[in-house]
């Protein structure tokens, strides 16, 4: 594992930068691994809803070929 001074250096930012980036994710490291980056509860389930009206609606597809094609 890197010490800060070293990622500092490695990627050109100044060691206070990457202490300040370590707070915010700290900070907000529950959120980021519920939602996503960026995600808020609301989007995370228009998506989730979009996503299970398409299941749906392949579903009722599958099961409209097995019908007609006399598998089901």
């Amino acid at each position: 594992m890197k010490t800060v001074n070293e990622l500092a250096s490695q990627y050109q930012v100044h060691p206070t930068q990457i202490s300040q980036w370590k707070r915010q994710v700290h900070g907000r490291v529950n959120e980021l691994f519920v939602n996503g980056p960026g995600k808020s509860p609301q989007e995370t389930e228009a998506v989730q809803a979009k996503l299970y009206e398409e299941v749906g609606r392949l579903k009722m597809e599958l099961d409209w070929i097995k019908k007609t094609a006399g598998l089901g």
